[in-house]
């Protein structure tokens, strides 16, 4: 088979990626901290425009009807640019948990309402204080209770009552996470790579030393290992059929099966395998980063604390590391 990313989903990737240049600098992420407008403000606005908060709802209900794979890319940049507000949850989750023709479907495309789930992949509410809609499992009316956040630029709710799995929509909201972790990652080598090339020791850059070279180097390598698992998860959720070729293509001998939300269980597999390594990869870039900028790096008035924080936010996001190799486990017994 052929894989490559089409030039219309490379083109939204990099208009998106344009756009949070100039909408989001780190001095709104920042901002985001203590102000709860800046959650809805320029970057939302701006990410609204270009069609991506409706990028999956339904053409003829002021979206996109875009696949997964066609806006795994753009997500990538969201991450890079460490935007604020709950973009996955209203973009991603939202659009898939609401019934169809629902009123709320073309305000989120159109950039007007703002939503929080909560399920078990994802028990906290993000952002409860901006939103204009909360998804539950179950009929609660209790205000949303506020919670400490690893992240303040992202604020966590909680309301009485279980939570119930979030089926197919915290798998499409997974791997949108996945693609920020690794843009996110990215971020972080690029400045550990700048500040190992200029911070100096014993009249030499850091950069030259080869410890340093082999921190650097092996944070490339998880996160462009990684990579192709976040395209491949992309990739099952916008083909849920078999692969052409593979053992569970039409006639083979394998029998595809159903997983637990009533598709094959590769997709969980793909998904949560991609959760699982770029979550890696980005928590070593983020103590790669802070441990080549030694001391500064702890300190709030460098902007790498925003991305350090928000990877240790996302690592746990929609599923943690330990759900998600628990189901790698299960679905690939299941496959025997």
């Amino acid at each position: 088979m052929r894989f490559a990313f089409t030039e219309d989903q490379r083109m939204l990737a990099a208009t998106v990626a344009e756009t949070l240049a100039k909408s989001c600098p780190p001095a709104l992420v920042r901002a985001a901290r203590t102000d709860p407008a800046v959650r809805r403000g320029d970057a939302w606005a701006a990410l609204a425009g270009l069609g991506l908060l409706g990028a999956t709802v339904p053409e003829d209900q002021g979206g996109l009807g875009l696949t997964p794979l066609d806006t795994v890319l753009a997500w990538v940049e969201v991450g890079r640019a460490c935007v604020p507000g709950p973009l996955v949850e209203t973009a991603v989750a939202a659009p898939l948990l609401l019934p169809k023709g629902s009123p709320w479907l073309e305000r989120i495309a159109a950039g007007e309402a703002a939503v929080s789930v909560r399920c078990a992949e994802n028990p906290y509410l993000l952002d409860a204080d901006v939103a204009d809609l909360l998804l539950l499992p179950e009929e609660a009316t209790a205000s949303p209770v506020a919670l400490d956040s690893a992240d303040g630029t992202r604020r966590l709710f909680t309301v009485a009552g279980e939570t119930a799995p979030g089926g197919t929509a915290a798998d499409h909201a997974s791997v949108a996470v996945s693609a920020q972790l690794l843009g996110l990652g990215d971020h972080l080598l690029d400045a550990a790579v700048a500040y190992a090339a200029q911070r100096r020791q014993f009249g030499k850059a850091i950069g030259s030393f080869q410890a340093v070279k082999h921190l650097l180097a092996d944070v490339a390598v998880g996160l462009r290992f990684a990579e192709p698992l976040v395209h491949r998860a992309a990739y099952s959720l916008a083909h849920p059929g078999p692969v052409p070729g593979s053992p569970g293509e039409a006639g083979s001998s394998q029998r595809p099966g159903t997983g637990p939300h009533g598709y094959s269980p590769d997709i969980a597999r793909d998904v949560s395998a991609a959760k699982v390594a770029v979550a890696e990869a980005a928590h070593r870039a983020a103590r790669v980063a802070l441990q080549v900028h030694g001391a500064i790096g702890y300190t709030d008035e460098l902007d790498l604390h925003l991305w350090l924080s928000r990877v240790w936010a996302l690592v746990p996001a929609w599923g943690d590391p330990g759900f998600h190799r628990a189901r790698m486990r299960a679905a690939l017994l299941a496959a025997r």
